[in-house]
């Protein structure tokens, strides 16, 4: 018997509820309307059941029951199909009727339609998944996600701030070349995109010499290199991406006075079946940001956090049931290590022999079966993800050993492409056959519309049962998950592809935490019966990932509570932290004695106190009047503090005292014990300060001697302790300040940072406070010097005149490293300064890779000893430089680096920071993460610094496999335009004979000046043997984006293979590069075997190029010269 159906149409003051005979109108507060909802036996109908259910639920309404949801089910009928699955279009294509506003007998009749096409498409069970799990989708929309407003407004003034130093420079060159137009250069919006504005901007930088054409981003940048002014345009562009509706003002604005953003959710609009979101895309949210998305805190309320799960190897343990492999199911179900198994199969090492770089080496080979991947695919693919180097017939190899050691999944793999092929070409053949499709697990299809002249997708039908499987099993845990967490006091936040997120009360979020699990794996279960799964939770503070210390989250809410204050009480964070269990307070005074001025002072002249004219002072330290006066022996330990104050170390015998022993005198007590007068002008004792005036001088800048564990303590004392109240504030300008950064009081504590407040030298000269770093020696661990960034909450020019940003006077050249993995240290990353190393040294922690972070105390203008740089641990040496600019500092600098490391036989490599494009002088790896890029990224640069060799090896081998020699050599000279895929023939008096270009596997003749016969032998010899489709478009697509990668490794962003074109002429060993707009040729370098490369166009990168060709390609350039010669014989 079947189940009674009604239809529901939520509006906003009623809700419209109708079967197969009537429809009503109900209130929202109509007690009839919440039994119909929540009776069981009932079928509900909903055109949007997402969207329907949230607006219920915003007026407390639950629907219980089976649910139908009729766009979803049109959209598991239709996927991968380009058609519009918007209700009017499901009514024309079904019930062949126009309809703008559906009524209930709409839904119901569409029902009736659509039904028995899910059945007939045996798509029943997957639509129940769809339908329940719209449940958990609308209390997410309905739920609304809770943004760090706070921290996106600091980072949206940050940016500003830049913005008006950027538009102040590029204003400045346009006035010096457009001397009239001042005025209106000045009041302009060089951004603005409006036609007139545009074209007055364009105008005004021709006028300056700049052949700019238009605004579009590619041709500006194609210009930069010659003319850096259009640099900061670009970086103006960027910010005003970055902090407008496409970035920071568009979270902004979407957030509401509660903070919260509430994204579109969109349960099936992915082809392969995964959720997304838009309005915001929440879900792909960048690395940067995530730290700005955090759980909704409630009114009254315990503290709540982010409870998370995401499936481990999800995508691989499906492989296993889908293929059915008898050995991947047994390392699965054995609770093994599905990668050390691959890795086994790899090296021929027992599994419990496997270290870890070999199960790293594993992992592209793993998940690139999913894909499908040819050997030159998983090539990229394992450079590109996991920074492994696979050579061509290693990556062939090992997926050899990947086929034999896993039989079912290679016979899987094969089966698919065969009948996907089959499939694609019949329907070709015949419009009576149906579309091509293929299956997940759960029966969800994937269609395809083959047309004419296009190639099987047939990586996308390997990959789509998998990655829909994948949606599947996330699905049905969502579609359990909301009767699951019932009075548990959690809700659901938000679903990032296999990672489900939670928010719930900390008291409760280990519980959570296992609902949350035990639902994930009794979802995993039905996908995967044969395969156990595994559901990784972890609680968190931010969608970053981080914990905070309950200091931490209190401050943040304190912050935001200035921007909702229907949020929370404001908390105490700041107030314990700054204001509870400090010393008594006291008066402060501040000396205000001028520099000493040499025998200068005569006798009987009264002058402002000064402390230096009354107290003997040796290295910083003076006698205390006060400890003398109360009888105290061993009393050298006053000190002028940083402030101006004076501090003494009562009882310390002149070491680093503890602050428990440290004592406040103000200007009357010293007074007072020396016999003074309370206020007004004193009388200097002479003798007193020329005593001090023949103390050894020191530097205009602080002499920082090696400090010891103490004055570490001491400093994160200050930072992170307590402090006396004429401190506070700069205490807290510090914490903001580190805050603003990414560094909690918790990464200060691990990483040796502290403060240090302003203090005066004995010449007279202030400092004010600072951030400093107790840099740890590499080479001997028991030293540490301070850095110090001196008020980095500052503007330079409110600073001491002549302080400069940093002070490490007295700080050798030396490594410090900043972190170390627990396990063997496979690499390091070396970086210029330290903020950079504690930022990513704090990223490579959390993620547990075997890297250790490091930078050098010299930046880029300096080599640390040998003895430093053998300390660094590791087999190898990354080091990352920052944006190149015309001196290439940051390259140089660590080349000479890279080179004092390869000296002692160890590997070194120098990668550029990964970056937008629109960089900013001085652009380091904390603007790449404040960018939003990840490790991934940073690895990434490193992966794409190392692999420019092999593609250069794997370019010359073409040429010397694919040209036959024999038919070529003496008389003509054979040209390969890299970037547009060119093959030319030019005769001794360099005339173009013969032109072909590549596409899609295949050669076509595009130009020839030879006659038809000619042509066709010459044709002949050369397209003999390589118009093989497949495998040449595959080696081709390696060798195109070399020369774009020759010069971005070469620090020029805006050299883009679009712009620039390089050609190499095997004849003459010459490689060329060239503008595509004036033909100017900006890099030629020759090789020879006796002198190497040499660079024959005097540019000024041709050196460093040729110099990289010499250290790198040598070897493959020798093996193929010999090649060469047997060719011709041939």
């Amino acid at each position: 018997m079947s189940k009674p159906v009604i239809a529901i149409i939520p509006q906003t003051e009623r809700v419209l509820i109708g079967n197969d005979k009537q429809e009503e109108a109900y209130r929202y507060s109509d007690p009839k309307l919440a039994d119909l909802l929540q009776e069981p036996s009932t079928v509900k109908v909903f055109a949007d059941a997402v969207e329907g259910q949230a607006r219920l639920g915003k007026n407390g309404l639950e629907v219980e029951g089976q649910i139908f949801d009729i766009k979803l089910a049109d959209s598991l009928l239709t996927a991968g199909l380009n058609i519009d699955n918007s209700l009017p279009s499901i009514a024309q294509r079904n019930l062949n009727k126009l309809i703008s506003e559906p009524t209930t007998q709409d839904l119901l009749s569409l029902r009736e339609n659509l039904r028995p096409n899910l059945a007939d498409e045996k798509l029943i069970e997957v639509a129940k998944v769809e339908f329940d799990a719209t449940r958990a989708t609308a209390q997410m929309s309905q739920n609304g996600v809770r943004l760090d407003t706070s921290w996106l407004k600091e980072k949206q003034l940050e940016l500003r701030e830049e913005r008006k130093e950027v538009d102040s420079l590029v204003k400045e060159w346009l006035v010096e070349k457009n001397p009239t137009q001042e005025e209106a250069i000045l009041s302009a919006d060089l951004t603005s995109t409006k036609l007139a504005d545009k074209s007055q901007t364009v105008s005004w930088f021709n006028q300056g010499g700049i052949p700019l054409k238009n605004f579009n981003k590619d041709d500006i940048q194609s210009l930069a290199t010659e003319h850096p002014i259009l640099d900061k345009f670009l970086r103006l562009r960027s910010i005003d991406d970055q902090i407008g509706n496409k970035g920071i003002q568009g979270l902004l604005n979407a957030a509401d006075r509660d903070n919260k953003i509430y994204p579109t959710w969109h349960q099936n609009s992915a082809v392969t079946g995964r959720m997304s979101a838009t309005n915001p895309a929440i879900q792909n949210i960048t690395g940067d940001l995530k730290r700005a998305v955090i759980p909704e805190q409630k009114d009254g309320e315990e503290r709540r956090v982010f409870v998370r799960a995401d499936y481990s190897q999800q995508e691989l343990r499906i492989l296993a049931q889908v293929s059915s492999d008898r050995n991947l199911t047994q390392v699965y179900q054995e609770g093994r290590d599905a990668h050390k198994s691959t890795a086994s199969l790899m090296t021929g090492k027992p599994e419990k022999e496997i270290s870890s770089s070999e199960r790293q080496r594993a992992k592209p080979v793993n998940f690139g079966k999913i894909y499908g991947q040819s050997a030159q695919g998983l090539q990229g693919y394992a450079k590109s993800s996991y920074g492994v180097d696979f050579s061509l017939s290693e990556a062939q190899k090992f997926q050899a050993a990947m086929d034999k050691g896993y039989p079912g999944v290679a016979q899987n793999e094969q089966k698919i492409r065969r009948e996907f092929q089959q499939q694609w070409y019949s329907k070709l053949k015949s419009e009576d056959v149906p579309n091509p499709q293929t299956r997940t697990l759960l029966g969800r299809k994937r269609e395809w519309e083959p047309t004419q002249n296009s190639r099987p997708p047939v990586t996308e039908a390997l990959n789509a049962p998998i990655q829909g499987s994948g949606a599947d099993m996330s699905k049905s845990a969502l579609a359990k998950l909301s009767l699951s967490l019932k009075n548990t006091g959690a809700m659901i936040a938000l679903v990032r592809h296999d990672e489900i997120v939670l928010t719930a009360p900390e008291s409760k979020a280990v519980s959570v935490g296992k609902i949350l699990e035990g639902t994930m794996l009794d979802a995993a279960q039905k996908i995967t019966p044969n395969i156990p799964a595994v559901a990784e939770v972890s609680i968190c503070d931010n969608l970053a990932g981080e914990q905070l210390s309950q200091q931490d989250f209190e401050k943040r809410e304190y912050r935001l509570s200035f921007n909702s204050p229907s949020v929370l009480e404001k908390p105490l964070s700041l107030n314990n932290l700054l204001s509870n269990n400090t010393p008594k307070s006291h008066p402060t005074i501040t000396s205000k004695s001028p520099e000493l001025a040499g025998n200068e002072i005569r006798k009987n002249i009264q002058r402002d106190f000064d402390i230096r004219d009354h107290i003997k002072f040796r290295h910083g330290r003076g006698e205390c009047p006060c400890c003398a006066a109360e009888g105290k022996s061993n009393n050298t330990n006053l000190s002028i503090r940083e402030n101006g104050d004076f501090w003494c170390f009562r009882g310390s015998g002149g070491e680093p005292p503890g602050k428990d022993i440290e004592q406040f005198h103000d200007e009357k007590a010293i007074r007072r014990a020396l016999g003074l007068p309370a206020v007004g002008k004193v009388e200097p004792n002479l003798a007193i300060r020329e005593f001090n005036q023949s103390q050894p001088n020191r530097p205009s800048s602080p002499q920082i001697k090696i400090a010891t564990e103490e004055h570490l303590a001491q400093a994160q004392d200050r930072l992170l302790s307590p402090v006396a109240p004429n401190v506070r504030e700069t205490q807290k300008k510090a914490l903001e300040y580190l805050d603003n950064r990414g560094i909690s009081p918790d990464l200060a504590k691990r990483y040796n940072i502290g403060l240090n407040f302003g203090f005066k030298t004995n010449d007279g000269k202030e400092y004010p406070a600072s951030i400093t770093f107790y840099h740890r020696d590499a080479a001997k661990p028991e030293k540490l010097y301070a850095r110090r960034r001196y008020a980095p909450w500052m503007e330079e020019s409110e600073l001491p005149p002549g302080t400069r940003s940093w002070g490490q006077s007295g700080v050798p050249a030396s490594v410090w490293v900043v972190q170390q993995p627990d396990l063997e240290t496979e690499k390091t990353y070396l970086t210029e300064g330290p903020w950079d190393a504690v930022r990513l040294g704090e990223l490579v922690r959390l993620s547990g890779e075997p890297i250790a972070v490091a930078c050098t105390s010299t930046g880029a203008r300096g080599v640390p000893p040998v003895e430093q740089l053998q300390a660094i641990p590791g087999k190898e040496v990354v080091i990352f430089y920052d944006r190149f600019d015309q001196h290439n500092e940051g390259l140089l600098g660590a080349e000479k680096i890279a080179n004092a490391i390869r000296s002692f036989g160890k590997q070194a490599t120098t990668a550029l920071v990964p970056h937008t494009g629109d960089i900013k002088k001085g652009w380091d790896i904390s603007d790449a993460l404040d960018a939003g890029f990840v490790l991934k990224d940073i690895q990434q640069a490193e992966v794409e610094a190392k692999e420019i060799p092999a593609k250069l090896a794997s370019l010359i081998a073409d040429y010397y496999d694919f040209l036959p020699r024999k038919d070529i050599q003496g008389k003509y000279t054979p040209q390969w335009n890299l970037c547009e895929k060119y093959l030319t023939l030019t005769d001794r008096e360099n005339n173009e004979v013969f032109s072909a270009q590549l596409s899609n596997g295949s050669w076509q003749n595009i130009n020839s000046v030879l006659s038809t016969e000619q042509m066709l032998n010459l044709k002949k010899v050369l397209l003999n043997d390589i118009n093989t489709e497949e495998l040449q478009a595959q080696r081709f697509q390696q060798v195109q984006p070399v020369v774009a990668d020759i010069l971005r490794y070469h620090k020029s962003h805006s050299f883009e293979g679009k712009y620039y074109s390089a050609q190499w002429e095997p004849n003459f060993q010459q490689l060329k590069a060239w503008n595509l707009g004036s033909r100017q040729t900006f890099l030629s370098a020759q090789w020879s075997q006796e002198e190497g490369w040499q660079d024959i166009s005097n540019h000024p990168i041709s050196f460093q190029i040729a110099h990289h060709f010499t250290e790198n390609i040598k070897p493959v350039l020798e093996q193929h010269l010999q090649h060469q010669r047997a060719g011709i014989e041939r």
